[in-house]
């Protein structure tokens, strides 16, 4: 028997990375789908009804998001999904930076 050459410890450890990465994914979506039948079984349980606590809400305004009475045609919605938008943007260009400085880094290793 002959001993493994570079190329073939390397070949390995490559399919191990791969191997692994795959697992990790795997688990990562078990985890996310269990997750979601367990929340969306118990919004399902009938005895998680909406019930009548005699808890009215106020009519005064809150003074956090906007006021305690319903809002005249959806006031505060535009404002909110430009909120959303431009938190999802920020984490995006972010994540997007950290990724590339990770793989610069990373390729930097390599070499």
């Amino acid at each position: 028997m002959s001993s493994p050459s570079c190329d073939d410890a390397a070949h390995l450890a490559a399919r191990r990375r791969v191997l692994y990465a795959t697992g990790v994914r795997a688990l990562v979506v078990a985890i996310t789908l269990c997750l979601g039948l367990v929340g969306s079984s118990a919004a399902a349980d009938p005895t998680m009804v909406d019930r009548d606590v005699g808890y009215t809400q106020p009519s005064k305004p809150s003074g956090f998001w906007g006021s305690g009475q319903p809002s005249k045609g959806g006031a505060y919605r535009w404002r909110m999904l430009g909120i959303g938008v431009g938190l999802l943007g920020v984490t995006g260009f972010v994540m997007l930076r950290l990724v590339k400085r990770a793989s610069k880094e990373r390729d930097a290793s390599r070499s």
